[in-house]
């Protein structure tokens, strides 16, 4: 199992660099979800001051395990540099390839031959998304 996991998980690639020089920002709210205590922002933005520390790029397959790991990895990378919460900016899909099989069979019965056969495509998904991560800061009123 733990072989089938890692060819799986290979090409997932979850990227971190840190922004320098932003300004504090607000959003005016959005859906967010609460993971491992990071906020994970997909439609909109917080509606408190903060501000960019850096920015997540994660590109993985497109399939039921990786993209149900992809939230996780990218909070665990958000937290692990200081961020409070992570804002989607883009989230894009792309084939690049597929997989065909196709299976037949032929039998003869005397002067007659019946053949019956299936066949399956499935497409290979990248799917490539970036994330702002913020830190949430206090504005002091005078």
């Amino acid at each position: 199992m733990a072989g089938t996991l890692a060819v799986i998980l290979s090409g997932c690639i979850t990227s971190y660099r840190e922004y320098v020089g932003g300004s504090v920002m607000q959003g005016n709210g959005g859906t967010r979800e609460i993971i491992k205590g990071i906020e994970y922002w997909e439609d909109g933005a917080p509606s408190r001051p903060f501000r960019v520390i850096g920015i997540i790029n994660d590109r993985r397959p497109g399939g039921p395990i990786p993209m149900a790991l992809r939230k996780i990895e990218v909070v665990t990378k958000a937290k692990k540099y200081g961020g409070d919460a992570v804002v989607m900016l883009d989230d894009n899909g792309q084939i690049v390839g597929g997989v065909n099989t196709f299976n037949a069979t032929a039998n003869t019965y005397g002067s007659t031959t019946y053949v019956s056969g299936s066949g399956v495509s499935v497409p290979v998904i990248r799917r490539e998304g970036k994330y702002e991560v913020i830190k949430y800061v206090s504005i002091s009123r005078k």
